[in-house]
């Protein structure tokens, strides 16, 4: 998608760049001290970001609205947040989830639970970690908070809309 563009086109997705900004060389530079990575391109050319957008509705440009590859690394282990909203909208008495990030002095990042409660059964700290560890999720994936709240912020996709949800979670 590219800001101003009036084709139809999907609303949402990968940003990506293109034009003078884009080096065409590894960069940072390795005589710089750089790594001298290759940057990542799509088949077409354009650097891909790894940043999530949606298209403002007049098509003027672009509002950023997460990560692509949105994942929380817990003792040196690397979940998917996406995979762990899935997991979690499966236990009982929980109608919606979504994963966040929670900071952690020793562990570097620990994983938290929004939730959306259906009504049906307390969700506690406990319930969740029985369902999960007999689902045989091991500890690192288990969610170190739970903040139960009305609704979750999603895309038009159905993607949960993870920086504003960790900010509204962590707030809770």
């Amino acid at each position: 998608m590219r800001a101003g563009d009036r084709r139809p086109s999907a609303t949402s997705g990968e940003i990506v760049l293109s034009g003078a900004i884009v080096p065409d060389a590894p960069w940072p530079e390795t005589a710089a001290g750089g790594s001298g990575r290759v940057l990542a391109v799509n088949a077409e050319g354009l650097l891909r970001t790894g940043l999530y957008g949606t298209l403002m509705a007049d098509g003027s440009g672009i509002r950023p609205a997460g990560t692509v590859s949105e994942t929380v690394t817990v003792a040196g282990e690397i979940f998917d947040l996406a995979a762990l909203d899935a997991l979690f909208a499966r236990i009982p008495g929980v109608a919606d989830a979504a994963a966040f990030v929670v900071a952690d002095e020793l562990l570097g990042s620990r994983i938290g639970l929004s939730f959306v409660p259906d009504g049906s059964l307390d969700v506690t700290a406990a319930s969740v970690a029985a369902f999960l560890a007999g689902e045989g999720v091991g500890i690192l994936e288990r969610p170190a908070m739970l903040v139960p709240v009305d609704s979750l912020r999603r895309g038009q996709d159905g993607r949960v809309l993870r920086p504003i949800e960790t900010k509204t979670s962590a707030a809770a």
